[in-house]
C-alpha cells in the first residue's frame, strides 16, 4: 500500500475540514479557516525546496508584496492590521497559483471521496437542523458546520453543479449513474433550505460546463439534452422566484428607497465603493484593507442607514469581485480573469482528448468543476479572502492536473 505523503496528508485533512468552518480561529474582526492555514503551510513547506529552481514564483511574490506596499503607503486608506492580514491571505493564494504546477501528486479520487461525503454528512445535519432544530416560521436557516448558510448553499450549489457536469461528461454506468443522482438530489435539498441565493452560482457554472461539452462533437441529441437544461433552470428560477425570500434578494430595478433587503442593499451599495475607487485609481485600487474606509456616495448606503445597518459588510463589500477591484485595482482582476479562462480553456482540451473511460476522468472532471463554481460563488458575494471555499477552489483550480497525454500515459 502506498504511503501518503506528509503534504497530502495536509491536503486531505484540509478538503475534509473544508465543511467546518465553525471551527475558524478568531482573531481581531477577521475568521481564518483551518482548511486555508492548513493549504499555506502546505504551499510553503513545498515552495521552500523550489524557491531555487522556481525564481519567477519568488519575483512575482515580491512584486506583488511590493506593490500593494506602495498603494497603502500612497492612499493610507483604512487600519494597517487589516492591510497586513490582507496581504498575508492574498499572497497565499498568489503563492498557490504561481506554484499549482508542483502539486500533482495527490489523488484526485481521494479528493473527491472527501468532498463527496462531508458535503453529504452536512446536508444530513441540514436537513436535521431545519426539521428538528430551527423552530417554524423564523427566518433562521440551516448551516451545519458552516460559518453562514449562505457558505453552506454554496457548497452544496457548487457540488450539485459539478455532479450534474460530471454525470454528462463521464462514461454512464447505471450504478454510477444511480449513487450520483442521489446525492445530487440530497445536495440539491439541502441547498433549498439554506435558501442560497448561490443558486445564480449553480446556473451559471452549470452553463459553462454545458456550453464547454456542446463546444466539441455537437450532435443533435447533446443539442436537445441542453436544450432541456436550459428550459429546467428556467423553471427554476421562475420558481424561487415566486418566493419573496429570492425576489427581493434580486430585484434590483426598482428605486432604492423602496428597497427592504439588506443583502442587495449592501451588494450594490458595494459596487458603489468599487465605482467610486475605479473613478479615481482604477488600475491599483485604494489599498488592502481600504473597503470601507473612503467616503463614497450611496443611495443604497443611506437606506441600509436607516434601517440602522449602514456597517453590515461595510468593510468587504460583500462580494470579492468588488472588494479585488476596491483593494488591488484592474491590472490583478483582469490577470485573475485570463488565468481562470486558460484553465477553463485546458479544461475543455482535457475533457475533449482524455479518454472518458479512465478511471480518474471523473474525480478529475468532479474536482474542476466543484473548483470553478466555488470561485464563482465567491466573486459574486462571499468577499472574504481567508474563508476556506476561495481556498479550496483557488487550490483544486491550480494543483489539477489537465494534461492528458502525461494522464493517459500514467495509466
Amino acid at each position: 500500500m502506498k504511503s501518503i505523503s506528509a503534504s497530502n496528508l495536509l491536503i486531505y485533512t484540509a478538503v475534509f475540514l473544508f465543511p467546518f468552518q465553525l471551527l475558524a480561529i478568531k482573531f481581531f474582526t477577521g475568521a481564518y479557516d483551518l482548511t486555508s492555514l492548513l493549504l499555506i503551510s502546505n504551499i510553503i513547506l513545498l515552495s521552500i525546496s523550489n524557491f531555487y529552481t522556481n525564481k519567477k514564483t519568488l519575483i512575482a511574490l515580491s512584486a506583488f508584496i511590493i506593490l500593494q506596499c506602495i498603494i497603502v503607503y500612497v492612499f493610507n486608506i483604512g487600519p494597517y492590521y487589516r492591510f497586513l492580514s490582507g496581504i498575508i491571505w492574498l499572497s497565499a493564494l498568489l503563492l498557490i497559483i504561481l506554484n499549482g504546477e508542483f502539486l500533482h501528486d495527490y489523488s484526485q479520487k481521494i479528493v473527491f471521496r472527501i468532498i463527496i461525503i462531508t458535503l453529504s454528512l452536512s446536508s444530513v445535519y441540514m436537513l436535521y437542523e431545519n426539521f428538528f432544530v430551527i423552530e417554524p416560521h423564523t427566518s433562521k436557516r440551516p448551516k451545519a458546520g458552516f460559518s453562514e448558510p449562505s457558505y453552506a448553499g454554496l457548497a452544496l450549489l457548487a457540488a450539485s453543479s459539478a455532479m450534474i457536469s460530471t454525470i454528462i461528461m463521464a462514461k454512464k454506468t447505471y450504478r454510477f449513474i444511480f449513487l450520483s443522482s442521489a446525492i445530487l438530489l440530497l445536495l440539491l435539498l439541502a441547498s433549498f433550505y439554506a435558501k442560497s441565493m448561490h443558486v445564480v452560482t449553480f446556473a451559471i457554472s452549470l452553463s459553462i460546463f454545458i456550453v464547454l461539452w456542446l463546444s466539441f462533437k455537437p450532435s443533435f441529441s447533446k443539442l436537445i439534452f441542453v436544450l432541456f437544461i436550459i428550459f429546467c433552470l428556467l423553471c427554476l428560477g421562475f420558481l424561487l422566484l415566486s418566493f419573496p425570500h429570492y425576489y427581493n434578494r434580486i430585484n434590483i430595478f426598482v428605486d432604492p428607497q423602496s428597497m427592504t433587503n439588506p443583502s442587495l442593499l449592501s451588494w450594490l451599495r458595494g459596487l458603489d465603493q468599487a465605482i467610486e475607487v475605479m473613478k479615481n485609481s482604477p488600475f491599483f485600487g485604494y489599498g488592502i484593507g481600504s473597503t470601507g474606509y473612503f467616503n463614497f456616495d450611496s443611495a443604497y448606503g443611506d437606506r441600509l442607514a436607516y434601517y440602522r445597518m449602514y456597517d453590515l459588510t461595510l468593510t468587504d463589500a460583500f462580494s470579492l469581485l468588488w472588494r479585488l477591484l476596491i483593494e488591488v485595482g484592474l491590472i490583478p482582476v483582469i490577470l485573475l480573469t485570463i488565468y481562470l479562462m486558460n484553465r477553463i480553456y485546458s479544461f475543455r482540451r482535457f475533457i475533449k482528448n482524455m479518454n472518458n473511460n479512465n478511471e480518474n476522468f471523473k474525480y478529475l472532471v468532479f474536482n474542476f468543476s466543484f473548483a470553478l463554481a466555488l470561485i464563482i460563488g465567491c466573486l459574486i458575494k462571499e468577499p472574504n479572502y481567508a474563508r476556506s471555499s476561495l481556498f479550496i477552489g483557488i487550490f483544486l483550480i491550480s494543483t489539477i492536473s489537465l494534461n492528458f497525454k502525461e494522464k493517459e500515459n500514467e495509466q
